[in-house]
């Protein structure tokens, strides 16, 4: 079935249905149309009968998606839309179309949960550059303090709201300045750039 349309009462009662819909259930269309709620997934019916009564209440379209029963008896995943139906401004019925769409919903399930995963292996890369970032940090601190150039303090800190506040003669060379960069690490800069 790649589409069937169908009219239905305000009851939710397919009150006809196109012969695709009997070609991909197996189903005669005047068995199909009082019971065709039986073709959907147990799981899936009460959510469906929901979601048509409330639209029915409003006058709504809606749009949603079930799993079907196929006369092979596997269940495919389809898409269905109605439309409200007036005849002298009085909602009288909903006709509509039901797609199946298997195939792109696997694919997009699929999608999502590499798109899952990938999130929690980003997260996974953030905390271990956090966990390295900050070793990093306190191997210069100690390396920086070895050499008197500042103290582990200073280094550790990284709060600076102005770095370049921070700047200080080193003992390295008088034509050099330490600062540090915006992210905390220390970095030699000669002293044109004062």
């Amino acid at each position: 079935m790649s589409a069937t349309t169908w009219r239905s009462d305000l009851n939710g009662t397919r009150e006809w249905l196109s012969e695709a819909w009997s070609e991909f259930t197996g189903r005669a269309l005047r068995v199909a149309a009082e019971h065709w709620t039986e073709c959907l997934h147990p799981e899936d019916r009460e959510r469906c009968a929901g979601i048509f009564r409330v639209c029915v209440a409003a006058g709504a379209p809606f749009t949603t998606d079930y799993r079907l029963l196929r006369a092979d008896g596997t269940y495919r995943w389809c898409m269905d839309a109605g439309l409200p139906q007036y005849r002298d401004h009085v909602l009288t019925h909903y006709a509509g179309i039901c797609v199946d769409f298997h195939a792109r919903k696997l694919s997009a399930d699929c999608l999502a949960e590499r798109m899952r995963r990938l999130r929690l292996q980003e997260r996974g890369r953030d905390a271990q550059l956090v966990g390295l970032t900050h070793d990093l940090r306190r191997l210069l601190a100690q390396r920086a303090a070895r050499q008197g150039t500042a103290s582990p303090s200073e280094l550790l800190d990284g709060e600076h709201s102005h770095w370049s506040e921070h700047w200080r003669r080193s003992n390295r060379s008088p034509a050099e300045w330490w600062s540090p960069n915006p992210a905390g690490m220390p970095r030699w800069c000669p002293s044109s750039m004062s």
